[in-house]
């Protein structure tokens, strides 16, 4: 009675696919951030309180716009 049970071994095959998907999407949220910040100091000629402020209200309202 040898039964091939392969959900008892390792991880669903899904994961791996899902765990890329997760941090590619955060790795290009967070670097898209930084850039922003540089893009408004460096072509924007802002000064880094400007570009600070509008960094965190940008941030500020990403996170409660779902609210």
């Amino acid at each position: 009675m040898a039964e091939n049970n392969s959900a008892a071994k390792g991880h669903p095959k899904g994961l791996y696919l899902l765990f890329f998907t997760e941090m590619w999407e955060r790795f290009s949220y967070y670097g898209m951030r930084a850039i922003f910040i540089l893009f408004m100091s460096k072509a924007l000629f802002m000064t880094d309180a400007d570009s600070s402020n509008i960094y965190g209200s940008f941030t500020g309202l990403v996170y409660l716009t779902p609210l």
